[in-house]
């Protein structure tokens, strides 16, 4: 495990990555072992400042909520500091709990990107809403069929918006991408392995809350580990590395 670090680092200096439009045409491996294993390797080179950090970056969210605004603001930019430390950890480069933080210096595009996600779920919730009401008030029959099929497909929609941006903060944040170019690679990398994301979604998400099961407190330790798959997966598929001047291809400009 120990030449993880070593053979990814190689790999990316090499200037040998392949483009998006390359992986995107042509599609990848989706090596679903090595994900999991270079995000345990990560992690445990640092795992007392993860784990420091989750629980700084949950409290800071928490207490956040009572704006309002707060999380919308925070959560983006915390999220991305394991990402930060975690290519730093890669790189073989030196790192301070500070770094952590260095999220923030992608804030807009994090806000963006958020912003957009929120508005592709709560669009069709609103429209969901809305038309409970009108089916009750005037066909309740409509209605009996009409929700439990609309609350199936905001679910089901939930889920896909979820799987196929799965990449795009990793592209703001390592690919230096804008938000909506972000998302874009993000969903049209994705969609060569959807069902492949998704499963891997579902297991970084137990992994993630893996610390609840033994004592509470062990979520912040293992809560680190969901995003540094993420990063591994993104270090495989596309590499480190400036991906900014492939923005124009990634929208088919």
């Amino acid at each position: 495990m120990n030449e993880i670090l070593d053979n990814t680092e190689d790999r990316n200096n090499s200037g040998g990555k392949r483009s998006l439009r390359d992986l995107i045409e042509n599609g990848y491996e989706f090596d679903f072992a090595y994900s999991i294993e270079r995000a345990f390797e990560i992690w445990q080179k640092d795992i007392l400042g993860f784990s420091l950090y989750a629980l700084l970056s949950s409290a800071i969210i928490f207490i956040s909520v009572f704006t309002l605004v707060g999380p919308l603001l925070l959560a983006g930019p915390l999220m991305a500091g394991y990402l930060v430390v975690a290519e730093k950890i890669a790189k073989g480069e030196k790192h301070e709990f500070g770094d952590f933080f260095g999220g923030f210096q992608y804030f807009k595009d994090l806000l963006v990107y958020h912003l957009i996600i929120i508005a592709f779920l709560v669009i069709p919730i609103v429209v969901l809403i809305v038309g409970n009401v009108l089916s009750s008030v005037f066909i309740s029959e409509i209605f009996l069929i009409f929700f439990p099929l609309g609350y199936f497909l905001v679910i089901v929609l939930s889920i896909f918006v979820g799987t196929v941006y799965l990449l795009a903060m990793t592209f703001i944040v390592h690919g230096k991408m804008r938000a909506w170019p972000a998302m874009e690679a993000s969903r049209k990398v994705v969609m060569k392995n959807f069902w492949w994301f998704l499963l891997l979604s579902i297991i970084a998400g137990f992994i993630a809350q893996a610390g609840t099961i033994a004592l509470i407190i062990g979520v912040f330790v293992t809560l680190s580990l969901q995003y540094l798959i993420y990063f591994a997966t993104y270090e495989k598929i596309v590499g480190l590395g400036d991906r900014s001047n492939e923005e124009r291809d990634v929208l088919g400009k």
